[in-house]
């Protein structure tokens, strides 16, 4: 039993780090001024490359570094919450008490290592940060590329469509209105709009 929650905690530890690497890159790289980029590196240099690649795609970015820094939070919560019912049922504790101690604990955590610390570093220095991160984000980039690439171009038409909601002149078009009425009557319920 001892050797389960020790390789459940160096599971936790190492998911942490990985929530410190996303939040510290998250910083780094939109703080990143590209003069400083092009002083500061080799142009034919590998990180150079890779950090072009990552900043010249900054929504892709966002997003990859968003969607890898929620999977290993949830990770850690899976695990932090097995690790929990372990020591209760160890120790014959009771859940009820254990699961609310450690959402407590395993929240400061997060909060503590794997997102301010790693913010505060970085934000004091974002270049030498992004140069440590470069070559492990780029592969983690690759990697989430397919659900980042889905999120962002579903990103692009909900904002065309808001925007396009917002901006078209909705009160000379009745046939809109009775499309949408009849969309969320069989759709979403029964909810009337009138012209106004």
């Amino acid at each position: 039993m001892d050797l389960d929650w020790s390789i459940k905690l160096v599971i936790i530890f190492v998911l942490l780090l990985g929530s410190a690497f996303f939040s510290g890159s998250e910083v780094a790289l939109f703080s990143l001024d590209r003069k400083n980029l092009q002083t500061g590196l080799d142009k034919s240099g590998i990180i150079y490359r890779y950090l072009l690649n990552l900043i010249n795609f900054p929504r892709r970015l966002l997003v990859t570094i968003l969607v890898g820094n929620t999977l290993v939070n949830v990770a850690v919560s899976i695990v932090a919450v097995a690790l929990a019912v372990d020591i209760s049922n160890y120790f014959h504790l009771n859940l009820d008490i254990i699961l609310p101690i450690q959402i407590i604990v395993i929240t400061i955590l997060i909060l503590i290592f794997g997102e301010l610390f790693p913010k505060v570093i970085a934000s004091k220095n974002p270049f030498k940060f992004a140069k440590i991160i470069a070559i492990p984000l780029n592969y983690c980039s690759i990697i989430i590329y397919p659900v980042a690439e889905t999120i962002t171009e579903i990103i692009k038409y909900t904002n065309f469509g808001i925007t396009f909601l917002l901006t078209f002149p909705l009160k000379r078009v009745p046939a809109f209105y009775f499309y949408l009425n009849f969309y969320l009557e069989y759709g979403l319920g029964t909810v009337q709009i009138g012209l106004v």
